[in-house]
């Protein structure tokens, strides 16, 4: 009887001790993922005109388990705004900004740091003009051309509002025109941080 039970209890430790084996062994799991990070608190009278990255990659480590379950929104990078000035701001993404469920671990960020660059925002009307590319055919003589709206309002940070003087189309070929008409074409952006108001 005292050989089972000694039997019994030598069988419990090895089950016990290959449990916690194998949770250690399933700690090893390691996984990159790369995470769109989310401004949060940005002043109200600044606009976030450009930055450095959109997303970083982390290596994150845990149980398998929890490694294989994880799903999008559970990991998440936040960087915090309120303190920015405006211009440059670099922030570092450090273990504080970034979001993770319990038994999840994060082991390195890449790249290290963000720059956000702010500006008051500033609103201003220019004028639109025509970007012509390529040739017109020899019989045909280009007289008149009206732009309708002739002028359009842009929205963006002042510093880069007040450098902009004309917006241009994007280009329309002279040699595809062969009689008077109207043709439709799209405003080119540059640089890209700038706006136009919302069309009703």
């Amino acid at each position: 009887e005292r050989l089972r039970l000694g039997l019994a209890g030598f069988l419990s430790v090895l089950i016990m001790t290959g449990i916690w084996f194998g949770f250690t062994r399933s700690r090893d799991t390691v996984i990159a993922l790369n995470v769109p990070i989310e401004y949060i608190n940005r002043p109200p009278n600044f606009e976030i005109l450009d930055t450095s990255v959109d997303e970083v990659r982390l290596q994150l480590f845990g149980s398998s388990a929890l490694i294989r379950s994880l799903k999008p929104g559970q990991v998440q990078a936040r960087v915090d705004l309120n303190r920015a000035a405006e211009g440059s701001n670099v922030f570092p993404i450090t273990q504080e900004k970034i979001v993770l469920p319990p038994g999840v671990s994060l082991n390195k960020v890449e790249p290290p740091t963000v720059t956000v660059t702010l500006d008051v925002p500033a609103v201003k009307q220019v004028p639109i003009q025509v970007e012509w590319t390529g040739k017109l055919p020899d019989n045909l003589l280009l007289k008149r051309v009206s732009v309708v709206p002739d002028s359009i309002q842009i929205i963006g940070g002042s510093s880069i509002v007040g450098g902009v003087e004309t917006l241009y189309t994007t280009p329309v070929r002279l040699d595809g025109l062969a009689k008077s008409g109207s043709l439709t074409t799209t405003l080119v952006l540059t640089p890209p941080s700038l706006k136009t108001p919302p069309t009703a």
